[in-house]
């Protein structure tokens, strides 16, 4: 059944979609000094992140992308991989002194001859003394949300049930609520377990948009919300970027899951204001 949910969760994922929920399995397993790079001058790396390795910090790089890559996608990601790769040209808070490990993640595989090249690309990177590149598809995303070595981080004791409850039958708003209010008990510990709490809101998050119940999966994004209030009640400086965050995805998630009612009465307000006007119009010309 979980591996039904984690499945489901990368599956349909959204390459940006996937970012927030991806820098919180980060964290769940270790991560620090995580950035976000996306945009014109990330050099090639949509994230950047260290991690103790055996006592030894390691300096890693992220390109994420959605789906299965072919070869024709991969020829046009070849230039970003050169500059994720590279050190040369690097986004503050990345340290090419350090131990460096360049990874292209994907929700989905690489398929075809695409395997072969990015093996090649990776004998080619640790060559010329740039670290080493490796890739991280469906099946190693699968590991880690997991929590399989070496990234041990499982999912919160709460995570079984509640899904088992969201595919098992519908549940009310109020029930839905309390049931995702297990996952506070994590985020007020704080650490990879608050981390972890909030990967796992988002699996129940995926789980309700894809049995198309789309107002609560805007309750499992506000539970997101919660979480990130609870943690800021113990730690405001740590708790104030998360609840940013947790509020900016409450809100693309709402435009995304109510975008055609959105539509829909901007429409039809559209339209009566057209009526009003011409009316308005109307009179004018009788006067």
């Amino acid at each position: 059944m979980l591996a039904v949910a984690y499945e489901n969760w990368i599956r349909h994922v959204s390459e940006r979609g996937f970012d927030e929920s991806f820098i919180c399995l980060l964290r769940a397993n270790g991560f620090f000094d995580i950035r976000f790079r996306h945009g014109p001058f990330e050099f090639g790396k949509d994230f950047t992140a260290k991690r103790r390795e055996g006592g030894t910090p390691v300096q890693y790089a992220f390109q994420s992308k959605a789906g299965d890559i072919d070869s024709a996608e991969w020829s046009k990601l070849y230039g970003q991989l050169d500059e994720l790769t590279g050190g040369r040209l690097a986004p503050s808070g990345f340290d090419p002194n350090l131990p460096r490990r360049s990874i292209l993640v994907t929700t989905g595989r690489l398929v075809g001859k695409v395997p072969f090249a990015a093996r090649e690309l990776g004998v080619r990177v640790q060559a010329r003394g740039d670290g080493e590149f490796d890739t991280w598809e469906f099946e190693q995303l699968l590991e880690m949300v997991q929590g399989v070595t070496p990234f041990p981080i499982g999912p919160t004791s709460a995570l079984p049930q509640i899904a088992a409850q969201i595919l098992a039958s519908p549940l009310s708003d109020l029930d839905l609520e309390i049931r995702l209010a297990q996952f506070a008990t994590a985020a007020a510990e704080g650490g990879e377990r608050l981390y972890r709490a909030l990967v796992d809101n988002f699996i129940c998050g995926s789980l309700l948009a894809e049995q198309k119940r789309p107002l609560q999966q805007l309750t499992a994004a506000l539970n997101g919300v919660r979480l990130a209030a609870v943690r800021a009640h113990v730690d405001q400086a740590e708790g104030r970027d998360l609840l940013r965050a947790a509020l900016d995805s409450y809100v693309a998630q709402g435009q995304s899951c109510l975008a055609e009612l959105l539509s829909a009465c901007a429409g039809r307000w559209r339209s009566r204001r057209s009526d009003e006007v011409d009316h308005l119009d109307r009179r004018k010309a009788i006067a």
